[in-house]
């Protein structure tokens, strides 16, 4: 059976696919701008696997990581289950598959940003800069962000997140401790209320 064989719409795929331990199951894989749905007789409402809760995607090489004997993708989620998914247009769909998905979660990751802008008052930009040299109050590793940066000027204070998590997580640092007992220590410069800026422009290098 051909490629075009075995796909419908663009991003809708005839597969064969495994989550877990659990049996194999004949079904439909529907790619989304922010989830994949894998339908199939052992999931009569569907598997939703959300984008950001993929860790990685590969090829499988293994024989543990084959379906019937075929190649299969590995989808690996942040809570260590792993989905297979064999196309059943063969390898080189597989392939297809494999590079529209990195395409997409590429594209997720270049959204994933934050910028909270932080108004000060007139001449104490030098202030805000001996507050920020000291450190974040928060641990870096633990919130999953690829990038974080402050960037002061003489009238306000930006912080800059980027990751998969940036969103949640600058929710939780809005209502952690350690966060707003480090706040109180800028209130003799704050010249305004914190915001949010919406990204409305962004480039990422494809290769």
């Amino acid at each position: 059976m051909s490629a075009h064989g075995v796909r419908t719409r663009p991003h809708e795929y005839a597969v064969v696919w495994r989550a877990g331990d659990g049996p194999p199951s004949s079904g439909r894989l529907d790619v989304g701008d922010d989830e994949l749905v894998l339908q199939g007789s052992g999931e009569p409402d569907g598997l939703r696997i959300p984008l950001d809760e993929l860790s990685s995607v590969e090829i499988g090489r293994g024989t543990a990581e084959r379906i019937n004997g075929d190649k299969s993708l590995v989808l690996e989620r942040h809570s260590c289950e792993r989905v297979l998914v064999a196309a059943l247009g063969g390898v080189g769909l597989l392939g297809e598959l494999a590079n529209l998905l990195a395409r997409l979660r590429a594209e997720r990751a270049a959204r994933a940003c934050v910028a909270l802008v932080v108004p000060i008052k007139r001449g104490t930009a030098e202030a805000a800069r001996r507050l920020v040299e000291e450190g974040p109050p928060f641990e870096l590793e633990r919130l999953g962000l690829e990038r974080h940066h402050v960037f002061v000027s003489e009238r306000e204070v930006v912080f800059f997140f980027e990751g998969d998590s940036a969103s949640a997580a600058v929710n939780a640092l809005s209502r952690s401790p350690r966060v707003l007992n480090a706040a109180v220590r800028w209130r003799g410069i704050l010249a305004g209320r914190p915001r949010l800026a919406k990204e409305r422009f962004g480039w990422t290098r494809t290769s």
